[in-house]
Order: structure tokens, then sequence, then C-alpha cells
């Protein structure tokens, strides 16, 4: 390292990777690669950190600790100086260190990483009381307005609000656990989404459905013309008043949905369109009901199908 201390060595996020610090993820992004004259879409996991001030990377702490211990070797040259150290002596120190403190190399203070980035988006927090044995029209009335987004605060209520009703274990899943060929994702929160035409007028928003947003779309912030608009503005194919449900996990987009009706009464040559969206580590919740079966039943019935193969073979 010339010129510059050993913090900036970014070969500790490889550690990092290694040692499963609980302030990085593994995050899917995807995009489009050029092979000559053929553009086709490919995906790749890339380990980043989480938003939070606290994931900030910060190497110093190890960089004095390389130093102390001598495995960092400092050289004058000028006014400044070089440093050098092995590249296994110095992933043996930072692993070494990670297993003592996993915050090591970040900012901290040290916390639920969840919890942290809940505090940074600011996320709504829902409430939903359902009575003892709801019915499921009381179960429905109270759940189909909440954005239930894959990760999601509305997500998670809706499931809370069942396991009320029944025997509900809920099971987590940090983003970026690989399951096959799928990546738990990172939750998605929506804090304000409408189209307006530019002298103020309010053509639909969030909070009159939350479909009307492309669900995990990116944010934007302006006026765009109706061209652009209708490539992100996205109806049912079928049912014209209809709000269809769109998911963009898989490709990186912003969009908007509404009715076919309205769609096709946009007559301006610009809309002012608003989307405010955070993406966040969180975990993936699944709800899981252990329904116990009568073997005694389940028994007797394959000993009847038996009895009836043998007697039709005889």
């Amino acid at each position: 390292m010339l010129g510059v201390g050993l913090e900036e060595a970014t070969f500790r996020h490889y550690v990092e990777e290694m040692a499963s610090v609980p302030f990085r993820f593994k995050k899917l992004f995807t995009g489009h690669i050029r092979n000559g004259k053929k553009l086709q879409k490919a995906g790749w996991l890339y380990n980043v950190r989480i938003l939070s001030e606290n994931g900030y990377p910060d190497g110093t702490r190890l960089d004095r600790r390389a130093v102390s211990e001598g495995i960092c070797r400092v050289a004058r040259l000028g006014r400044g100086e070089i440093r050098g150290v092995e590249c296994q002596e110095y992933f043996d120190l930072t692993l070494t260190a990670l297993k003592e403190d996993p915050w090591f190399t970040a900012a901290g203070p040290a916390g639920d990483p969840v919890e942290l980035e809940r505090e940074r988006t600011h996320g709504p927090r829902f409430e939903v009381t359902l009575p003892v044995d709801a019915s499921e029209s009381e179960i429905m009335d109270a759940l189909w307005s909440l954005p239930r987004d894959i990760i999601s605060d509305g997500y998670d209520a809706a499931l809370e609000a069942l396991a009320t009703q029944v025997p509900l274990t809920i099971h987590e899943y940090r983003t970026g656990t690989e399951c096959w060929s799928w990546v738990v994702p990172e939750k998605w929160t929506c804090s304000e989404a409408y189209l307006e035409t530019l002298d103020g007028k309010r053509l639909f928003s969030y909070s009159d459905n939350p479909l009307h947003v492309v669900s995990y779309s990116l944010p934007i912030e302006g006026i765009v013309s109706r061209d652009v608009l209708l490539k992100h503005l996205y109806v049912h194919p079928r049912i014209a008043d209809a709000i269809p449900f769109i998911f963009k996990y898989y490709e990186r987009d912003w969009g908007l949905c509404c009715s076919r009706t309205l769609r096709d009464s946009l007559q301006d040559d610009q809309y002012r369109v608003v989307i405010k969206t955070d993406f966040s580590f969180s975990t993936l919740k699944v709800g899981e009901v252990a329904i116990q079966a009568r073997v005694t039943n389940a028994l007797c019935c394959v000993r009847t199908c038996v009895t009836r193969i043998k007697r039709m073979m005889t």
C-alpha cells in the first residue's frame, strides 16, 4: 500500500464474507451483458453491507493491530510511507479478529442488523387485531388492504395476525440466504407513491391501494413524458377496471399500476411521478401449521388397498 493505510485494503471484505459477519449479506444484482450484437439478461451475487451507519466499513482497528503484531511492515518514503503485508497472514489476523468481535471491521456499535435497518428506513408499523375464532370474512376484511410484499412490514403483520387464529410457527430466514437457485431478497418499504398531472391533480396513490406501485419498484421522483410513463405503467390484460399485481424483483426498474380505463384517459404530454421506496436487510418469515395425522386410519387404508390388490391378482 503506497500513501494510504492498510484500512484501504478491501481484501478484508473477502474475509468478512468468509466469516459471515452480521453486517454483510449477499445481494442479487441484475442487468444486461452485450456479447457482440446480442444483449442478454444476467444476474450475479455480490456481498454488500447493511446501509445503517453502524455497518460502515472501518479498517482502522485492524490496521493498528496488524502493525502492533508485526504483520504489517512500514517503510518511510519521503513524506509518505509504504505498507506491506503477506495475504495469508493478513487473512488469518482478520479472521481471528472477527471471531473475537464480528463487528471489528465495521463502524459499530454492534447491534441487531434487522433492527438497525428498521430504524434507518423508518418503515410503517401495522397492527391487526382479530377476534378469537375470527370468521373468514373478518380475516379478509382485516388483511386484504395490507401491503403484503414478500418481505415487508405488512406481510409480517398479516402473519402475526393469523398466528392468533391457528397454532402457527413462524420461521425466519436472513436476507441473502441461498435456497437452491433462489436468494432471499431484501425487505422492500414504500413510504409514498403517486401519479399526478403537472397542475397537481392526484390521479392515484399508494395510500389508495398498495397495488398501485410495482412491488420492489426502484425509487423515482420527477417529471416524465407520457411515452416514458406508459412504458412503466401496467394494467390488467383482461379486466379493464382492475389493478394488476406486478413484481419486479428480478428486473430492477420502477413502475406503477392502474386500471386500463384510467391509463387510456391519460392524454397530457407530461406527468409527475413520485415513488419513495427503500431496500433493507431483514428476514423472510414463513408460517408453518402442523396438522397431526391419524396414523391408525392411514394404516387401515393401506391394508385395505393391499387386500383389494391381492384379490384382483388372484
